[in-house]
């Protein structure tokens, strides 16, 4: 059975906890001036589910934005954020975009990886090469893929597209809990990225077998991208991003492709949205 995340989840595990050597004891270290008390760090979970910004966060422990934002990380700390962007926020992405994971970005600026790409998008900025993955985005797709998660939702958690994320998990040999018995990893990863491009399940089936997969019916195609989440979405509520990215791609007559790519929406999705913002 397929398991939707909740709206509001914003991680799957809060680390890679994969140490297969022992652990050394603990020992005793000298404290650090700028060491974080238990006390600061309850004021800052407060102030993040105050939705502050990152200025009234640092008012609020008396330390830097830079600090703030380590800390943040730290904590695993995202969410989706209805605040306004301010000029730091803005050029903090426009530093940092495209040469460092969304995930990263986000959790540096309180925001989810999806509110950073639509703002991205918005501004203009482009991503050349995707950056590396993280150890906390692998993390992610592994507990996801082991617990049924759909693709495209794990994609828009991390801040990835979906065919970048099946691409890894077919690097790392990583089999998804309702993968089709009988389909290699290669090939679900292949007849992934093909829809991704809005390719239909019968040219997809063309394609593969083209390409020396096994001959596939477009049936199947079709059954075997939805058990693994393809396109399936879970009424998440729009960012107030994500309708900026929207009223931008109508205004200028861009492709709506890579808003159903890197935000996860269906054609109905976007459509609907249209209709009720008036584009």
């Amino acid at each position: 059975m397929m398991r939707d995340l909740p709206f509001d989840l914003v991680e799957l595990v809060a680390c890679p906890a994969s140490i297969s050597t022992p652990v050394a004891p603990l020992r005793e270290v000298a404290f650090r001036a700028d060491a974080w008390l238990p006390t600061e760090i309850d004021r800052l979970r407060a102030s993040f589910s105050a939705d502050d910004d990152l200025a009234s966060m640092a008012q609020a422990v008396h330390r830097s934005i830079g600090a703030i934002q380590s800390k943040l990380s730290e904590l695993g700390l995202r969410r989706n954020s209805s605040r306004s962007w301010t000029e730091l926020d803005r050029a903090y992405l426009a530093q940092h975009y495209g040469t460092e994971p969304a995930s990263m970005i986000a959790a540096a600026l309180g925001r989810s990886p999806g509110a950073v790409y639509a703002q991205a998008g918005a501004d203009g900025l482009t991503e050349p090469a995707a950056p590396p993955y993280t150890a906390w985005e692998i993390a992610q797709i592994r507990v996801g893929y082991a617990e049924g998660i759909p693709v495209s939702q794990l994609a828009v958690l991390i801040g990835r597209t979906v065919s970048g994320v099946a691409s890894l998990a077919s690097d790392l040999r990583i089999a998804h809990a309702h993968a089709a018995p009988g389909w290699s990893s290669d090939e679900q990863q292949r007849a992934l990225a093909l829809a991704e491009n809005g390719m239909v399940y019968r040219t997809i089936a063309k394609r593969l077998n083209d390409e020396g997969f096994p001959r596939r019916e477009p049936r199947t195609v079709g059954q075997t991208l939805r058990r693994v989440g393809y396109g399936r979405g879970w009424g998440r509520p729009w960012l107030e991003e994500e309708k900026a990215l929207l009223r931008q791609a109508y205004a200028t007559g861009s492709s709506l492709a890579p808003l159903r790519t890197r935000l996860g929406r269906s054609r109905t999705s976007i459509s609907f949205q249209a209709k009720t913002m008036g584009l």
